[in-house]
């Protein structure tokens, strides 16, 4: 046998040799406490007695192929702690580097006392590793499976998967006593919801990763290299410093699986997370949902970190669901607000929420039942635009801060709880400025003024001539006998008065207004005769034009400030 039982013969495969053959083997195989059947081929009742027979301290199936109808599967054979374990005597090595699972595998509730190795391993089909123990070092390397099941599985030391290839990677509720290395992974998807990381982790994945309700003690990286892929941190505990980046370098391998992402790796979710410890870098934010999120103005943005904006459409020459007409960044949660409060008008949404919903599925592995999506209101919105703008201003963000302003400043408007007086401020700040946020609105205005004011003095201000002052004058007696006579003159100037409507807009008038209009704002004064109304104009121009060239020039100090 290839455990060198038969020294004085030749060594023989496991999988032809005779009976007796075989029970001699592993009589030898649990006396040496190691079974080596490396290379040969198995079936079910292979393994079956080598587990019922031996209990050994090594196991090494490297290059073995598991044959027939399902060698490892639960419902035919299972490895079980009780009786079948790899637990017997001191903590041995288990191998299946290089071995061949045609039909999948299962190791439901085995325990692995010391190192065991998958390296170049294929599975088939689905692999269970549930309520799995491993005691020593976990090492995947280069494994190729189906369906990855570590369902409640507890990892005591290391845990490193480097280069697995999967449909997908299930972890949910699996404890990581060790450091745990997921360095690439590529699959559709790898669900770590409800997982325990003692020691930081670190992972680069080229997949959807779903970190709900799971808590990094020591924090985690995270690397997202595919695009079109997304991660969703719902009740994710972060008790030390954690980054999320998306590579600079996008890997062109892509599965869409039909959904709508953005090309960069996108962020689904911070709601009901601390996000005091976590820094976000070259991630697209657009589909991102902040209510419930804690700390949001110690949150770090950095890199390439877009929010809800234009983006690249799903489908040519169609805008993709999310994208912004309006020109400024946003949040998602303002876009669902919108959407919803259009449902509650009566307005057909479905088509739009069941894409939405449907996108977010394909991270969390089931349906999005939408049952925080009635949650947000706009005070809750002012809240957390407030604390992404105050996170962005103390990183010295100022261009980056203004459009959260300016949605916090709608947030407030649209808001129930608003006073009317306070509703109508807000209203006219955002008319006449965009909030203090846009030039071109307060330029926009400024304009209209000058016209205004122009069309006021042309018609109602300027009048037909300058009129002629008039003197009226008596003569007063002498004060005393020889003295001499006083002339007192009385100087009155008539009212202005306008000429014909039909003169009034003329060239030479509408000129003159114009000067007039212009030299009011910049408080220029002027020695024209105005009438009644148009002096009250002028004065409106002083009041009104400065403030609307403050405006302006706050709004594009606020765009190149840093």
């Amino acid at each position: 046998m290839r455990t060198d039982t038969h020294a004085d013969g030749p060594e023989l495969c496991f999988a032809h040799a005779t009976v007796h053959q075989r029970s001699e083997a592993l009589r030898d195989m649990h006396a040496q406490s190691h079974v080596d059947v490396r290379g040969t081929t198995l079936t079910a009742d292979h393994v079956r007695d080598i587990l019922d027979t031996v209990h050994a301290a090594r196991f090494d199936f490297g290059g073995c192929t598991f044959a027939g109808d399902a060698p490892f599967p639960g419902t035919r054979l299972k490895f079980r702690t009780a009786s079948h374990n790899f637990a017997a005597r001191g903590g041995g090595v288990s191998d299946f580097s290089d071995a061949t699972f045609e039909c999948g595998a299962d190791f439901t509730k085995v325990e692995f006392p010391g190192p065991v190795f998958f390296a170049s391993t294929t599975f088939a089909d689905t692999v269970s590793f549930d309520r799995a123990h491993f005691l020593g070092d976990a090492w995947f390397l280069q494994t190729i499976m189906g369906l990855g099941v570590f369902t409640d599985a507890t990892f005591a030391d290391l845990a490193g998967f480097h280069a697995v290839c999967a449909e997908q990677l299930i972890f949910s509720g699996t404890t990581f006593s060790g450091r745990a290395y997921l360095d690439p992974v590529e699959a559709s998807r790898v669900d770590l919801s409800d997982c325990v990381f003692s020691h930081r982790a670190v992972m680069v994945l080229n997949a959807h990763c779903r970190l709900d309700d799971a808590r990094f003690e020591a924090g985690m990286e995270l690397r997202m290299r595919a695009h079109r892929t997304a991660v969703s941190m719902r009740r994710t505990h972060l008790e030390a410093a954690s980054i999320v980046s998306g590579s600079d370098t996008i890997d062109s391998r892509v599965r869409s699986h039909g959904h709508s992402f953005p090309l960069a790796p996108a962020l689904l979710s911070l709601q009901g997370t601390d996000v005091d410890e976590l820094t976000i870098a070259n991630i697209d934010l657009t589909p991102c949902l902040f209510a419930g999120a804690y700390n949001l103005d110690k949150l770090r943005i950095e890199g390439r970190s877009r929010f809800l904006d234009f983006v690249v459409p799903s489908r040519p020459g169609v805008r993709a669901y999310y994208v912004n007409a309006r020109g400024r960044e946003i949040i998602m949660d303002e876009k669902l607000l919108h959407v919803i409060a259009r449902k509650q008008r009566g307005v057909n949404v479905e088509a739009w929420l069941e894409k939405f919903a449907r996108d977010r599925s394909v991270v969390a592995g089931q349906p999005d039942t939408g049952r925080d999506y009635d949650a947000i209101t706009y005070e809750r919105l002012a809240v957390i635009y407030r604390a992404l703008r105050k996170g962005l201003e103390d990183a010295k963000d100022e261009p980056g801060a203004g459009d959260f302003y300016y949605g916090e400043m709608q947030a407030r408007r649209h808001a129930r709880s608003t006073r009317r007086v306070e509703r109508f401020l807000l209203t006219v700040y955002w008319l006449i400025s965009g909030y203090g946020q846009r030039a071109s609105r307060a330029l926009a205005a400024l304009v209209l003024l000058l016209t205004m004011l122009t069309a006021l003095l042309t018609g109602l201000g300027l009048p037909a001539a300058a009129p002629l002052q008039q003197f009226t004058g008596s003569v007063q007696p002498a004060p005393a006998p020889g003295g001499s006579q006083q002339v007192v003159l009385d100087a009155r100037t008539p009212p202005a008065t306008l000429p014909p409507f039909g003169d009034r807009w003329t060239a030479a008038r509408l000129e003159r207004a114009a000067r007039l209009a212009t030299g009011s704002i910049v408080f220029r004064d002027t020695d024209q005769q105005l009438t009644i109304a148009g002096r009250w104009t002028v004065n409106a121009g002083r009041g009104l034009g400065p403030l609307l060239l403050a405006l302006a020039a706050l709004a594009i100090r606020a765009r190149v400030k840093r």
